[in-house]
């Protein structure tokens, strides 16, 4: 399996959810090598404006050779171990995004590999992150045959 690269919006250092994001990522370690790193969010502009900013912080980070695997809410509905099985034995680098408060630029949507759903519930990004640092941790338990997750 290849290593895996999780982006997701900046959220503060001392809150909460980072150290959530910070301790799913120290587990997932255990099963494969992941990199977690934040990107900035404009804080003016408009909606188009901003998502064409973090398209561009996005893709100063990525490789043309990644798997884009989007977290939205229009992806695909999985179970955690349906979700196990499309990334189990992939040989090039997973790039797992969590998008801004407006989503997606349409580049990232034209490059992504997946989109996957977290919830047909909307998220803020910071609970988004937190949530799927934890499915990607259960993902790579699930692979490796790890007793964290229990149907």
């Amino acid at each position: 399996m290849g290593s895996v690269l999780f982006l997701y919006p900046e959220v503060s250092k001392k809150s909460l959810a980072q150290e959530y994001i910070d301790k799913y990522i120290r587990n997932t370690l255990k099963f494969t090598k992941i990199e977690a790193k934040p990107f900035k969010t404009p804080s003016s502009g408009d909606a188009v404006f901003k998502k064409k900013k973090e398209t561009d912080a996005i893709l100063k980070l990525i490789d043309s050779k990644d798997l884009l695997i989007l977290f939205d809410e229009k992806g695909e509905t999985l179970s955690s171990r349906e979700f196990a099985g499309k990334i189990n034995n992939q040989a090039a680098r997973l790039v797992f995004i969590i998008g801004g408060p407006y989503g997606f630029d349409s580049l990232l949507y034209e490059r992504a590999w997946k989109k996957i759903s977290l919830s047909s519930l909307t998220f803020n990004s910071e609970v988004a992150s937190v949530v799927a640092s934890e499915q990607i941790f259960r993902i790579h338990s699930i692979n490796a045959g790890h007793p964290y997750h229990n149907d």
